[in-house]
């Protein structure tokens, strides 16, 4: 029986202009404050994004990025990165447009910290990065 990953939900709102990620929720700095701009009800997107914990997951290590409520006009990066003396490091990488839900695997050796972290792009702006929770896991 498969374990439930717990997934971290924050909530986000695109415009054309540039894309958001409000909410506080993740700790990857401040968002960014809308302007006059941007900040038009008529322009506004909202996407839940919801960020799952890193897990073993068979060899590896998985996690997942989960967004809803969101046009195909709003592009997402996500990358699952492991930590090392140097920083953190990307161990896979996904790219989709919209509404959708993304598993992100990579290989996994060693004790190191694992997290997911998230953009989102509009008309070519990208938002800050957002983080993920961070799991601790051991593969040998």
């Amino acid at each position: 029986m498969k374990k439930a990953i717990p997934l971290k939900r924050v909530t986000a709102a695109a415009t054309a202009g540039s894309a958001l990620l409000t909410a506080g929720l993740l700790a990857a700095g401040p968002a960014q404050a809308a302007t006059s701009d941007t900040a038009s009800p008529a322009r506004a997107l909202s996407c839940v994004v919801e960020l799952g914990k890193p897990a073993r997951g068979g060899s590896g290590v998985t996690a997942s990025v989960r967004t809803s409520g969101c046009g195909t006009n709003v592009k997402w990066n996500a990358k699952l990165q492991s930590s090392r003396w140097w920083g953190w490091a990307d161990d896979a990488a996904q790219s989709w447009n919209g509404s959708q839900l993304r598993r992100l695997t990579a290989t996994c050796a060693g004790v190191h910290d694992h997290r997911v972290i998230v953009q989102a792009v509009v008309d070519g702006q990208g938002s800050p990065w957002k983080v993920g929770p961070t799991a601790t896991l051991n593969c040998g």
